[in-house]
């Protein structure tokens, strides 16, 4: 397991429309001499991502953030009925 370099907690919907407490991490990328490693946590699972170098790791990772985050049907600062646009974290990206 790896140090985190990112983390955040929300409070989402899911597709079942359950609230739940989503609790999202990027580790920091680590070679292990062949390939390079990046995880990425959600909630309990831990998923691994690889690339070539350190930032295609970490882009593939950001990906991964990205495409849970808008299978959220719908995201709140957590334990609040605030809502929370997912283009604050990705503004630049037209289907937001």
């Amino acid at each position: 397991m790896c140090s985190l370099i990112a983390e955040a907690s929300f409070d989402s919907i899911s597709q079942n429309k359950q609230r739940y407490k989503l609790t999202i991490g990027i580790g920091q990328p680590i070679y292990d001499g062949n390939v390079w490693t990046c995880e990425v946590h959600l909630n309990n699972e831990i998923v691994k991502v690889h690339g070539e170098d350190s930032l295609q790791a970490l882009c593939m990772a950001h990906h991964i953030v990205k495409c849970h985050l808008k299978l959220s049907k719908a995201l709140y600062f957590p334990g609040t009925n605030n809502a929370l646009s997912v283009s604050i974290y990705y503004p630049d990206d037209p289907v937001m």
